[in-house]
């Protein structure tokens, strides 16, 4: 791994602290800024207040973590990683509510249940944001 010149101890201590064991020192997760690199401004394809866009472009969120990863100190057993990220309500989105974004943040709308009774939660695979999110993770 580019990033992290250490992946194959780093995977031994990971290991190892899933099975419960130290193989010779406690698992850490550090990261820190890289020293020397300054993190490079990503010039955002559409209008800082245009959130829907800012939560959706695959290209510029995929370019803005490949900058992360690279600007970042990986120490311990710190991996480099992507998250697709569509906020912290997306359950509740792939489950039928309706998503809206903010600038830092999205929330899920409510439901309204008219009859407890009638009412069920169902997943669907052609949800547009369960779409997108496999989009980014792939």
């Amino acid at each position: 791994m580019y990033y992290k010149n250490d992946l194959e101890i780093a995977k031994k201590r990971i290991k190892a602290w899933w099975e419960g064991e130290i193989i010779d020192c406690v698992a850490i997760s550090v990261t820190a800024p890289r020293d020397g690199v300054k993190p490079r401004a990503i010039p955002k394809p559409f209008d800082s207040n245009n959130f829907f866009s800012r939560w959706t472009n695959i290209e510029y969120n995929m370019e803005v973590a490949e900058e992360n990863i690279r600007s970042t100190y990986w120490g311990g057993e710190a991996l480099p990683n992507f998250m697709p990220n569509l906020g912290p309500s997306i359950f509740a989105v792939w489950l039928g509510c309706e998503l809206k974004f903010g600038e830092d943040t999205s929330w899920a709308e409510p439901i309204k249940i008219d009859d407890p009774n009638r009412f069920s939660l169902n997943f669907d695979k052609n949800n547009k944001w369960w779409k997108l999110i496999k989009d980014y993770a792939y």
